[in-house]
């Protein structure tokens, strides 16, 4: 219960409701614990001797039980109400907290962590902690108040039969239901931690399956996912029944515990010559004493599922940044005119460091080609610049500051980034392209679009920039999709240009109509280009070969080509090669 305190304060925003929720229950609790018992007691036995009781008498005793019952019933009904807006409220809290926490992550979080369990644990966990917190809130307060209205009942139904000894005789066997709630409490934490698991397990699997639709086709991999899937169901059906296994034996065992206090109230009281009506009135009371137990123990249970949630929540909201930013970050305001490393050191996790004592100077307008074979550092290089990863020692200084003193933000509005496979949102053009600069009107967009090439191609779509380009841009080729990320780049027009394989999907000839766009884009710039073709190369004034984390060349195309073994290996692989124009 401790670790989940800190979460009540979700609840704070929306006290004023939880409070009448919770007075609500109260008075809910109270007329079934003392309220019911007493109207047996007191109200029914009058209609078995009615011959002494007036009418007028007889019908307001009448009229009064559908009353009780009424302001019961809707006690009980707008508690719930309340409580599932508060529910509902506490669950957009806790997304969303969680959701802010996702945008603040390093990569290297995403790249060892499975989408689809991530999925779960913000949809599937934080549903079942905010159950957890408003249901246990609410029960806490309902049942114990239940509780404590039959003890009421019965205290003043066995002090005016002077039979203390029954009055508690019932009750005293509460206290031995601690035991199976406790043992079935552990046994659900166990369970229920498997069972958040397998649902993450299982949504990942599905998201990958919806993701990889084409190469399970071109594969025929589809006997072979369902099967896959099967054994996941099967194993997430068996944790699902363990969960259940645990959740409803305790109902039953409470129960089997109270049969036993009612058999030990009857006998007593039989002794004692209590009288029939009396009796059923006190076996009424007793059974609203177990059953508030009996929920009781009920919220256990819920408290190990929810705490089994909130290991998974708190897997994403303590998790620790890699790539923190100081609490008064330097804002950067002026366009940058010198990124340098300064003996760089990188690494990912525990691996062999691949960068080591790396010192390098760019400055404004130099256009920087990075060459190399696959996995030498090239997109390890590029990916530091806008703090995506840190290094693990040494420096990087952009203009006079140490790119840690920065704000994230700030520094990522100074660059422009074009990968190798954009990201298209489920979206119009316009809307993908406007990601580029969300202040830029139609006109911006338009130029930005024929500026890379694809303002013809969205021209003549039915719906124009209107034109969704559906899930990651399903709808286009990887062509168009590269010109959309182009044109975001050039909208936004940042001193510091990243581009990464950035024309690898384009035909030559939609190359070189960009190759005359990139002309103008790389201007009065520090641009990055990461490219295996030697057209794109072109662009550059300067180019670093890398090799195995190293820099082993830094000059132009001409000085490389007479000084550089490994520069002249990639050129040839790249001139060998038929209808392409690829390094590697």
């Amino acid at each position: 219960m401790k670790r989940l305190l800190p979460y009540f304060k979700f609840l704070k925003p929306y006290w004023k409701v939880f409070a009448l929720a919770i007075l609500l229950g109260l008075i809910y609790g109270l007329i079934t614990g003392y309220g019911i018992p007493k109207m047996i007691e007191e109200i029914i036995p009058v209609f078995f001797d009615r011959d002494q009781i007036p009418l007028i008498t007889l019908l307001i005793l009448a009229t009064s039980m559908p009353i009780i019952m009424t302001i019961r019933a809707t006690c009980g009904y707008f508690n719930t109400y309340l409580m599932s807006y508060c529910g509902i409220k506490v669950l957009e809290d806790l997304r969303l907290s969680v959701f802010k926490k996702l945008q603040a992550l390093p990569l290297s979080f995403y790249q060892n962590n499975q989408s689809g369990d991530l999925i779960s644990r913000i949809l599937g966990d934080t549903g079942r902690l905010q159950v957890t917190i408003v249901n246990t809130s609410n029960e806490l307060i309902k049942q114990p108040f239940t509780l404590i209205g039959a003890t009421i009942f019965f205290t003043e139904s066995g002090l005016d039969n002077n039979a203390v000894l029954y009055i508690f005789s019932g009750l005293a066997l509460i206290p031995i239901c601690v035991f199976p709630v406790r043992y079935i409490g552990k046994k659900m934490l166990k369970k229920a931690t498997t069972e958040q698991a397998l649902i993450g397990g299982l949504t990942s699997l599905v998201n990958e399956n919806l993701r990889g639709v084409r190469e399970i086709r071109a594969f025929t991999l589809e006997d072979r996912q369902q099967e896959v899937f099967c054994k996941k169901i099967i194993s997430f059906f068996r944790a699902q029944m363990k969960v259940v296994k645990y959740s409803k034996i305790l109902s039953p065992s409470i129960e089997v515990v109270s049969s036993f206090g009612i058999c030990i109230t009857i006998l007593l009281a039989g002794l004692k010559g209590v009288s029939q009506e009396e009796i059923i009135a006190i076996i009424a009371a007793l059974y609203f004493s177990y059953d508030p137990v009996k929920k009781i123990g009920g919220i256990q249970n819920n408290l190990k599922r929810g705490l089994a949630s909130l290991d998974r929540f708190e897997f994403i909201t303590k998790h620790v940044d890699e790539v923190p930013e100081k609490s008064k970050a330097i804002i950067l305001s002026n366009p940058p005119s010198l990124i340098s490393i300064k003996d760089g050191c990188f690494s990912y996790n525990n691996s062999p460091p691949l960068f080591r004592n790396l010192n390098i100077t760019i400055l404004k307008n130099q256009v920087v080609g990075l060459v190399g074979f696959s996995g030498s550092g090239k997109s390890t290089f590029a990916n530091l610049i806008p703090r995506f990863y840190d290094l693990k020692n040494g420096k990087l200084i952009i203009d006079s500051y140490d790119v840690k003193d920065l704000s994230k933000k700030s520094l990522r509005s100074q660059i422009a980034i074009v990968p190798q496979d954009p990201i298209l949102f489920s979206d119009t053009l316009y809307h993908n392209i406007l990601i580029g600069d969300l202040n830029a009107d139609l006109d911006k967009v338009e130029e930005a679009a024929k500026n890379a090439q694809i303002h013809e191609f969205i021209d003549s779509l039915p719906d124009k920039y209107q034109s969704m380009v559906g899930e990651n841009g399903t709808r286009l080729s990887g062509g168009q999709k590269q010109r959309i990320a182009i044109a975001r780049a050039f909208l936004k027009n940042a001193p510091i240009l990243i581009l990464d394989e950035a024309t690898s999907a384009l035909d030559s000839e939609s190359e070189e109509k960009i190759q005359e766009a990139l002309k103008r884009l790389i201007k009065n710039k520090i641009v990055f280009i990461i490219s295996h073709r030697f057209s794109t190369i072109q662009l550059c004034d300067r180019i670093l070969v890398f090799n195995s984390g190293e820099i082993v060349g830094d000059g132009n195309h001409n000085e490389l080509m007479q000084s550089n073994g490994l520069y002249q290996r990639l050129y040839e692989n790249q001139k060998l090669k038929k209808n392409t124009e690829d390094f590697s």
